[in-house]
């Protein structure tokens, strides 16, 4: 009788430890699932961080140029964020996702909302005109500085383009095309399709 009491204590015990461990993880450790380390909250204005392209209102960070151009400094609205995307409102209305294709961009999703957007729009005052307007355009022309390319076109896929200090960046024309920039001392001297 002793020993079947003993073993009846001992359960209770084990499952009152089992039971606090389980309350204790659940209200003092963060879960992972769905969240995040995006430091945003719903309705916040941002500001795009470099001119990128979109389609069927999605913009995959393989960076491709095609479709319609959301220039760099766009005011939008932060609607949410998963582990795979980023959703934003645009300015004239519709919301915008940015999915993450981490093969290509080597980047987490908290990596990718860091470089597209931030509080206040990129000042361009360090830049000339000519890098001024195809910045605003989209676009790398000769002379531009890597900063001025980072702003233009946004960022080469990482699996082409594994550091931007190398003097050759590959973007992504469209899924089936690439083209190559070419740096020396830290401005484009040559654009390869």
């Amino acid at each position: 009788m002793k020993i079947t009491n003993h073993r009846k204590q001992l359960s209770l015990c084990l499952n009152s430890i089992f039971l606090a461990t389980l309350l204790w993880i659940t209200l003092l450790v963060p879960t992972v699932s769905g969240q995040n380390d995006i430091d945003a909250i719903k309705g916040q204005t941002l500001y795009t961080q470099f001119s990128l392209f979109y389609g069927k209102n999605c913009h995959q960070t393989t960076n491709y140029r095609r479709g319609i151009l959301l220039p760099v400094n766009t005011e939008v609205k932060f609607v949410k964020a998963n582990k795979k995307s980023i959703t934003i409102t645009l300015p004239y209305g519709g919301d915008l996702t940015i999915l993450n294709v981490e093969g290509f961009s080597g980047e987490k999703i908290e990596g990718i909302f860091q470089r597209t957007f931030a509080a206040s729009p990129v000042d361009f005052s360090s830049f000339t005109n000519e890098e001024k307007e195809a910045i605003m355009a989209g676009q790398v022309r000769r002379g531009m500085s890597k900063q001025a390319v980072i702003f233009a076109l946004g960022y080469p896929p990482k699996h082409k383009t594994p550091s931007l200090q190398l003097n050759q960046w590959q973007y992504w024309q469209n899924r089936f095309g690439t083209f190559i920039v070419y740096f020396e001392n830290d401005k484009v001297t040559q654009i390869v399709d």
